[in-house]
């Protein structure tokens, strides 16, 4: 990934300014259990896919988790190195991705009667926070709606500036790892 936006992958060719945030949704979960969702699932996506930036990003959890859709700052001058230059930038387009991810799968449930969705949901919240062990009992997150998923983080991406080869990638690991977590 190379992580810098082209002014061309704006949206309108219009460049979001830094701190102004993309429109993710409204939120679904309590504010406290979103943050934590977001962040295990940001956690995991980073871990698998880009396991060099983990720590980066857990040193600015909380910041990066409160301002979720905001255009990234690029920090020039680091005393960790080009590789953490990368999470800087990174980092912020998976928190988005992440919380419009959570956001959607939240508007579904609540869409959904209660008896159908709400056992798949906790199963699902628990496994991705690693406080229950998989096992055959839950339902997997149907394709459909990681196809869905899947289309929402691109386009967050996208919205932010991120370059469409990254987006995807971004996509394609987030849905990863909530396949994962349905299993």
């Amino acid at each position: 990934m190379t992580g810098a936006p082209r002014a061309e992958s704006w949206p309108d060719g219009v460049r979001p300014a830094p701190g102004e945030a993309v429109d993710l949704g409204g939120p679904v979960l309590p504010p406290e259990l979103e943050a934590e969702v977001v962040s295990a699932l940001t956690d995991a996506v980073l871990a698998q896919s880009a396991p060099e930036e983990l720590e980066v990003f857990r040193a600015r959890r909380a910041e990066l988790v409160a301002c979720p859709g905001t255009v990234p700052r690029p920090e020039r001058d680091t005393a960790l190195g080009s590789g953490a230059e990368v999470v800087v930038l990174l980092a912020p387009y998976v928190v988005a991705a992440a919380t419009a991810a959570v956001r959607f799968l939240g508007k579904l449930v609540a869409g959904a009667t209660e008896e159908e969705v709400q056992p798949m949901l906790r199963t699902w919240v628990r496994r991705l926070l690693h406080r229950e062990p998989a096992d055959d009992t839950g339902a997997p997150v149907p394709a459909a709606t990681l196809r869905r998923v899947h289309d929402t983080a691109s386009t967050v991406c996208r919205q932010m500036g991120l370059e469409d080869d990254d987006a995807l990638l971004i996509a394609d690991a987030l849905v990863g790892r909530l396949s994962l977590a349905g299993t």
